[in-house]
């Protein structure tokens, strides 16, 4: 063995160098491989933008929303205004912006964020309680409601970092809490902007009682839709200039309420294998029976002849549900071996022209299924796939939740769960998102839809179309006459409001509705479809000098809830209401953008207390600065995505995103340019 080693040694000491060389640099280039893949996807202030940034910030912005459990936290504590598949860039703006200007701490920070947090969630939580019930509170009612929930908040966001570390992909809740740690950054910068401006006391006493002073108000809306019988038909003359007018208006910039633009809008098809039908053709053998029962004693307790039922239902279920699974794996590879030799454009498929003739059509995938699971069952005949199209009309989100079996199902995609609406829109040409990367014209066969009972959905989305227009009158005919004749019953009711006013002030609102209804069925009395509603009084609503979230729609007009709130104004607080006469605490107003008119009266006064102020002085004075700055003329905040994306130049170049205009060519360029430091290459 000497002598070989002698006899070779030169031989050895170089091959033996040489494999000591590979082991030394071989982990280096492993791991300089991502780099090599990971193109230039972005420029801000001039630097490129690579596609690992944006991919973790995805991943942190994933985290931070998967740490308020089921509330969106990054979307509740940010407000961010980006598109849903744009956010991930709104977060790499915002948190570099933050880093760049030294608001951000490391990891650690991430704990003393955490109370703020639960103040957040907690508020957010009680807010919603308050709307939900329409319960009346005080500031300190309220603000004592937000504490009682703020300990248990605290408990389940620590609760919650594992699933968010998860979430986000971080192997450790050490490396989530760094992104924790940036949002942190993030809402100081925010808030050292917020406080720039200074509010004094006295300034804030003035500015609260004007703004926060409110009323509550019983009153009666009477609608032009209580009049539409009287109108005549519109002619064809009318309908078109009516459609003119309106066909490219949203209802809200109209001064009718009236606007034809439609919202996104899709055409699709589906097709679904059910669970139940399954279920129906299904047989349990007895022996099968009594053994499951003997593996599940503590389910099924009794006598084999008294949980039969139960136990055969369970079992059926499993079975249609594992048979689900086959037809799935069959869909899939029939829609693979169709598209294999397509080329591809990243994550989409690029189809040939002719393939809405040659792609695979639903009625031969649901025959192939049954014949599929016949020949691996043992001649088991399942149900023929059922499909379904919708082609006639366009359909929006709010269309899709009255689709039958497919409007209510959703999709599981890693810790989050999606609604059919959100998965049917995240198509490439609307919403491209790259967790589903779903095109028109392709069967959406790796994302099915999940029904409630274990059904699947396998949809295709037929055609889209973008926020714009009606193609013609046609398409929205039926809306266009019914709102002339909304218009033309609206006048007449804005001739008679005097009348309405004069019996209101003489005799009470209570009059105003005996009046309106006079003739109509009592309630609980049998009625038909043609028979108007009657109108009824509400009471106890409560407003205030603004438009809130709470305020009732009719007053989101601010100029009827101007002559509302301006009643209440000019009664004395000391006095009480039902010692003032009927005339100066009663009012009527014109209500266009609701085609209504609205008569009511204040019922009480909400004075904004000492004691009250005192508890919210913080939240008040903050509300109050937030206001001014909305009405300064063309103020513009500094953290929107618009004003983000300007501030630094950010220029998309992967054809991505929709809000920053640039092209994928643009990115070809960037990564060809050779001569990019490594600087340059981390940014």
């Amino acid at each position: 063995m000497l002598k070989f080693l002698r006899k070779y040694n030169k031989w050895i000491m170089v091959f033996g160098g040489s494999l000591l060389m590979v082991a030394f640099l071989a982990p280096q280039a492993i791991q300089n491989l991502p780099k090599l893949r990971d193109r230039t996807v972005a420029s801000y202030n001039g630097k490129p933008v690579k596609e690992s940034k944006l991919l973790k910030a995805s991943d942190e912005l994933r985290a931070i929303n998967a740490l308020g459990g089921n509330i969106k936290l990054a979307n509740l504590m940010l407000n961010l205004s980006a598109p849903t598949n744009e956010q991930d860039v709104e977060w790499f703006l915002l948190s570099r912006e933050a880093e760049e200007a030294g608001f951000v701490g490391s990891d650690g920070d991430a704990l003393s964020l955490y109370p703020i947090i639960a103040q957040q969630l907690a508020t957010f939580e009680a807010d919603s309680f308050i709307q939900q019930t329409r319960q009346q509170m005080t500031p300190l009612q309220r603000a004592q409601l937000i504490q009682s929930r703020l300990d248990p908040w605290m408990q389940r966001i620590t609760s919650y970092e594992s699933n968010a570390a998860g979430a986000g992909r971080f192997r450790t809740i050490e490396d989530a809490r760094k992104a924790f740690a940036k949002l942190h950054g993030v809402l100081r910068m925010q808030q050292a902007f917020d406080r720039i401006a200074k509010y004094s006391t006295s300034r804030a006493t003035r500015a609260g009682t004007e703004t926060f002073n409110g009323a509550q108000i019983d009153y009666l809306v009477i609608p032009a839709e209580r009049f539409i019988a009287n109108t005549a038909e519109p002619t064809e003359e009318a309908i078109a200039a009516h459609f003119e007018k309106y066909a490219n208006v949203l209802p809200t910039e109209s001064d009718y309420g009236i606007g034809y633009r439609q919202p996104q809008q899709i055409k699709l098809e589906w097709l679904t294998v059910s669970v139940p039908g399954i279920v129906d053709i299904l047989t349990i053998d007895p022996v099968e029976a009594s053994k499951h029962q003997q593996l599940n004693k503590d389910r099924f307790p009794g006598t084999f002849t008294e949980e039969r039922s139960r136990i055969e239902a369970e079992l059926k279920n499993t079975r249609a549900r594992e048979l689900v699974e086959q037809a799935e794996n069959i869909i899939q590879a029939e829609l693979l071996r169709d598209t294999r030799t397509l080329e591809r454009d990243g994550d989409y498929t690029i189809l040939p022209d002719d393939w809405a003739t040659t792609r695979p059509s639903l009625e031969d995938l649901a025959q192939l299924v049954v014949t599929k699971i016949a020949e691996s069952n043992e001649g088991l005949q399942i149900p023929l796939p059922t499909i379904e199209r919708r082609t006639d009309k366009w359909l929006g989100m709010n269309d899709v939740f009255t689709l039958p079996g497919l409007g209510f199902s959703s999709i599981q995609f890693g810790s989050q769960r999606f609604q059919s609406y959100q998965a049917l829109f995240a198509v490439r040409e609307l919403n491209p998102n790259p967790n589903f990367p779903i095109q028109v014209g392709l069967l959406a066969s790796e994302f099915p839809l999940d029904g409630f009972d274990g059904s699947k959905h396998f949809f295709r989305v037929l055609d889209s179309r973008q926020i714009s227009p009606p193609d013609s009158v046609d398409e929205v005919r039926e809306q266009v006459v019914n709102d002339l004749k909304r218009i033309e019953a609206y006048q007449q009711l804005v001739a008679e409001l005097p009348g309405y006013a004069e019996v209101a002030v003489n005799a009470g609102i209570e009059e105003v509705a005996n009046a309106v209804n006079a003739g109509l069925p009592e309630p609980g009395e049998e009625t038909d479809t043609d028979t108007p509603s009657r109108v009824e009084i509400a009471e106890g609503a409560t407003i205030r000098s603004r438009v809130a979230q709470s305020t009732p729609v009719v007053f989101r007009d601010e100029d009827v809830l101007k002559i509302a709130f301006d009643t209440s104004r000019k009664l004395d607080p000391t006095v009480k209401l039902e010692n003032v006469p009927l005339p100066d605490k009663t009012f009527h107003a014109a209500a266009p953008k609701s085609l209504s008119v609205v008569v009511g009266r204040v019922s009480k006064l909400l004075p904004l207390t000492a004691e009250d102020f005192a508890v919210s002085y913080d939240q008040l004075k903050s509300s109050l600065m937030q206001l001014e700055a909305s009405d300064v003329e063309n103020f513009e905040y500094p953290f929107t995505y618009e004003n983000l994306i300007k501030r630094h130049n950010y220029k998309d170049l992967s054809g991505r995103t929709i809000s920053s205009g640039s092209t994928p060519a643009a990115a070809e360029e960037s990564d060809s340019d050779e001569s990019e430091s490594e600087s340059e290459g981390e940014s």
